[in-house]
Order: structure tokens, then sequence, then C-alpha cells
């Protein structure tokens, strides 16, 4: 049935959905448009009315864990009756849609039963609700960046570290990526450490070795 995941902003037409709406009336003209609950529903037109669902649900602070960037909406507009709206709307869709019959094809199709399932209690205000887990912003790296430090798990770039590669006359390539400060504090050795192109002289070679599991 074509990319698709079982959350309701899984599909290319919900995501387009949720970057266009601006307001929230955008979203009610969705979920009370009578021709929302006509048989047989489009699969496109039911995949926007379920991101629309999502969105009130959302406009209620019981957002779905897979929720877009899209415009913060207020709840000033929700009213029981819209939620009522919603919910029927969601039970039209999961039995009288082309996208139920598309599901119904799929392995997949309990899986999104029970995101229906989720949604549907997300816009029952009685049942409880505990909030999805914000997502760790991804850490950026800097384009020097070249790996993670085996000494101390810190991130590791050109200007403060290297990477090290040993190829074993046994087979095989062995490689890491130390800070040149935190082997320097390993080294029991006197210096100097580095050669003038900042490459490990022989005392810091064998001190990177042993962190590559070789006793020297």
């Amino acid at each position: 049935m074509g990319a698709r995941d079982v959350g309701q902003f899984g599909n290319d037409t919900a995501l387009d959905f949720a970057a266009e709406v601006k307001t929230f009336a955008d979203v009610c003209a969705v979920i009370e448009d009578d021709s929302k609950f006509a048989p047989d529903l489009d699969a496109d037109d039911a995949s926007i009315a379920l991101a629309a669902c999502e969105m009130l649900a959302t406009a209620i602070g019981r957002a779905p864990e897979d929720l877009p960037e899209m415009t913060t909406l207020g709840d000033e507009g929700v009213t029981p009756a819209l939620l009522e709206t919603a919910t029927g709307l969601i039970i039209h869709i999961r039995s009288n849609s082309e996208l139920a019959a598309l599901w119904q094809e799929s392995e997949e199709n309990d899986a999104w039963q029970a995101s229906l399932d989720g949604l549907l209690a997300r816009l029952d205000q009685s049942k409880p609700f505990k909030a999805p887990a914000k997502k760790a912003k991804q850490e950026e790296l800097p384009e020097d960046f070249i790996g993670y430090c085996y000494i101390c798990y810190g991130m590791v770039t050109e200007r403060d570290g290297l990477l090290f590669e040993y190829d074993d006359p046994e087979g095989g390539s062995l490689s890491n990526y130390p800070h040149r400060k935190c082997i320097e504090d390993q080294i029991t050795e006197p210096g100097p450490y580095w050669n003038d192109d900042g490459s490990p002289t022989p005392v810091t070679r064998k001190q990177l070795m042993r962190g590559l599991g070789y006793e020297i």
C-alpha cells in the first residue's frame, strides 16, 4: 500500500496538510466537513481527516509521539461537540473508507487499528494520558569531527585529537580516536609526545597500541 507508517502522520498527505494548517479553524473545517463521512471515503481524504483529529488532540494537550513540526494551535475553539464529531469521524474511517480497505490488506492492520484506539483515547479527556518524553536534541557535529574518545568518550575533532590506525601483521586493521590530552595523561614516561607534524612519537605510539589491546 505504498510508504505508510501506522501513525496518523506516517504519510506524505497528512504531513503536507499539517504543514499547510495555519489556524485552528482549518482543523475544525476538516473535522466538521460532512463529506468526510461519505461511504468509501478516499484514502487521501481519510488521511487528512485523521491528521486533523490528531491536531485536535494536540490542541487539548494530548499529542501523539510522531507529531511533526507545525503551527502551534490553541484550544479556544475546542468544544464537547467538536470532540464528539472527531470521535465519530475516526470510527467511520476505520470501517468505511478506502484507507481502511488498504490497511486490511496489510500485515500491519492490527497496528493501525491500535493507533486509532490510541487516538480515540486521547480525544477522551476522561481517560488518563501520559505525554510522550521529549526527544533529546541531536548533538551537532563540528565539521572537523572524527569520532569519540575511547578514554573519556567525549567528541574528538582534528583540533584536539587524532585517528590512530594500526594494520596488524597477522591480519586486520584496528583504530581508535583519542584526545591528545587524554593520551598524554596516561603516559608515565617523559616526552616529547608528538612530532613536529603532529604524529605520535614512539612513546605515545606505545600508549596508543595499549589502547588497542596490545601488550607493549
